[in-house]
């Protein structure tokens, strides 16, 4: 198996369930990645409470970012982003690396 194949399932599960639920992850879409809270999970749908990114650091948007995508959008599962003042938070390293990589970014 591939190291790449490893990291990604190390950081992915294959399959999205129940118990994801409001779990921390983060969803590509407009060709960005946005970190956020799973909501709901219905077949292969999951709504995602999004966060807006400004540069390497996430916010939560004014009005709310609730978003639906398919599960093959959600590109990793995160532990709680880290606090760095007080509106701000930013993802663990490995997993922005991660992220970056699978974005060819």
């Amino acid at each position: 198996m591939e190291a790449t194949d490893q990291t990604e399932r190390k950081f992915r599960p294959n399959a999205m369930e129940d118990h994801h639920i409001g779990q921390w992850c983060v969803v590509h879409y407009d060709d960005e990645p946005y970190s956020g809270i799973i909501l709901q999970l219905v077949e292969d749908n999951i709504q995602v409470k999004c966060m807006h990114r400004n540069g390497l650091k996430f916010f939560w948007p004014s009005p709310r970012d609730d978003v639906s995508r398919y599960s093959d959008q959600i590109m990793c599962l995160i532990p709680e982003p880290r606090a760095v003042n007080k509106r701000s938070v930013q993802i663990e390293q490995q997993f922005w690396e991660f992220i970056m990589g699978k974005l060819d970014k």
